[in-house]
């Protein structure tokens, strides 16, 4: 049987694992609102699906590379590029910094529902 100090310990640590996912799900909510207005206001910048879950496993980590993203989304470094090259141009940037920058400024992240946003 476990000791009454270690509930209280493992009671704490769902509380705090409680509260860090609200926040990860309501910074996700902001993004989705956020990203929808610029979309709807730049109409020609909206990703496929596959470059949505790129956009979008990207801004959740924006200090991956593009080796990280790849073996994350088991895809090819080739096509991780060819996605972020897309984007770029969609979203008139020079570097995937610029457009993390610019979709981050606008609130905090895109989530996809189906690969979309």
């Amino acid at each position: 049987m476990r000791s009454w100090q270690e509930l209280v310990r493992v009671r704490k640590e769902i509380d705090s694992l409680q509260k860090r996912l609200q926040k990860a799900h309501t910074q996700e909510r902001c993004l989705v609102e956020s990203c929808q207005q610029w979309l709807t206001a730049n109409p020609g910048a909206r990703p496929s699906r596959a470059e949505a879950v790129v956009l979008n496993t990207l801004l959740q980590n924006p200090e991956l590379h593009n080796k990280q993203l790849a073996s994350k989304l088991n895809l090819s470094i080739r096509t991780i590029k060819w996605h972020l090259s897309a984007l770029m141009k969609k979203f008139k940037v020079e570097s995937r910094h610029e457009l993390v920058r610019l979709l981050a400024s606008s609130a905090t992240l895109p989530a996809q529902r189906r690969g979309s946003f």
